[in-house]
């Protein structure tokens, strides 16, 4: 399940793009937008799936969107179903800004407080930095996170459809 919260479509365009990487490595993924996507659909995606990613981008004075608010409060409530769920996040801002990434802090945190486990994690959080070389930190995240995947699941998530080494 990759989940993504942006401002201005960056973070959406990304995640659209992991999820064309991992179409392509036979990885069965859709986006889904934070803004849109509540409790209850959350719910019924993860208990299909083996891993939740988050992308989160950082607005303002280092908050995740507006639109993710609802959703994240939910994951961290210990109502999401996040019991077993591998789980990654990554970051979207700009280091020009004392809170750079704050958006992935408040998802890494609403994942601790809603139960997730920290061994079921994919991947170190990842950071997107809009003034640096914003590709490279990107693509160092979606191979980290195929690592993960492959180590997690030995080549099969349900959800994240089949991982062919």
């Amino acid at each position: 399940l990759v989940v993504y919260a942006t401002v201005a479509g960056a973070t959406r365009r990304a995640a659209a793009r992991l999820v064309e990487i991992l179409a392509g490595a036979r990885v069965d993924a859709a986006p889904r937008d934070a803004d849109t996507l509540d409790a209850d659909a959350f719910d019924v995606e993860a208990a299909r799936a083996d891993a939740v990613v988050l992308m989160v981008a950082t607005y303002g004075t280092g908050a995740a969107p507006e639109g993710a608010r609802p959703l994240l409060r939910h994951i961290g409530s210990g109502k999401a179903r996040l019991a077993g769920l591998g789980h990654a996040v990554c970051g979207f801002g700009s280091s020009d800004f004392p809170r750079f990434c704050g958006g992935a802090a408040e998802a890494e945190a609403a994942l601790a407080r809603g139960g997730a486990l920290l061994e079921r994690r994919l991947c170190p959080t990842a950071r997107v930095d809009a003034r640096g070389d914003a590709r490279a930190d990107f693509d160092g995240f979606v191979g980290s996170l195929a690592a993960g995947l492959v180590d997690a699941f030995g080549g099969r998530a349900r959800g994240l459809g089949a991982v062919d080494r």
